[in-house]
């Protein structure tokens, strides 16, 4: 048992220290009407992406994990769904209006 979380520690640490070592970040999905999703990171920082491949089971709320602060195509990771789905960054912004205003536009 002690050998199992000791190993569960380290393979969570290994796991973060990979995210962060290549860009990725958790975010949480703020919006999501096939093929647009609105993440938002802890920072306020929202990404606007068009999903390029993939058709995730995901719902407003669900985690995200992936590069989320590029402008190119990459694979974002569902752990709610376990679903990955490849997406192409639109827009980043801090403003929640501007947000509106874009989707609103598209």
């Amino acid at each position: 048992m002690r050998r199992t979380i000791i190993l569960t520690v380290i393979l969570t640490l290994l796991f973060t220290s990979v995210c962060f070592a290549y860009g990725m970040e958790k975010g949480t999905v703020a919006y999501y009407k096939y093929p647009i999703i609105v993440a938002v990171t802890g920072y306020s920082n929202y990404t606007i992406a068009k999903i390029w491949s993939g058709y995730p089971s995901i719902y407003e709320g669900n985690r995200v994990v992936g590069d989320l602060n590029s402008y190119s195509s990459t694979d974002w990771y569902f752990p709610n769904s376990d679903d990955i789905c490849t997406v192409y960054i639109e827009k980043q912004t801090y403003s929640k209006d501007e947000v509106i205003r874009w989707l609103i536009e598209h």
